[in-house]
């Protein structure tokens, strides 16, 4: 810290000198949070706590329309007889 004259400063003025986000600076100083919160990352991720991925939400989504088309192409067959 002392290369980059910063010594003493919080996380807070060391983000705005360097423009980066107050965690990252935070990660750096403590690398074994960052660890921490990567393994916690992937934990939730298994969970399915996240969005899905573009390619994975188009196949449901593309799912989804058929049979909705598919419903409604029964109740107009249903309402003709």
């Amino acid at each position: 810290m002392y290369r980059f004259g910063v010594v003493g400063r919080g996380c807070e003025a060391l983000s705005a000198k360097f423009g980066v986000s107050k965690r990252l600076i935070y990660f750096i100083i403590n690398p074994e949070k960052a660890a921490r919160a990567r393994e916690q990352f992937k934990e939730r991720q298994s969970e399915g706590r996240y969005k899905p991925k573009k390619e994975e939400w188009s196949k449901t989504m593309r799912e989804h329309r058929a049979y909705k088309q598919k419903v409604i192409k029964n109740r107009v067959c249903q309402s003709k007889e």
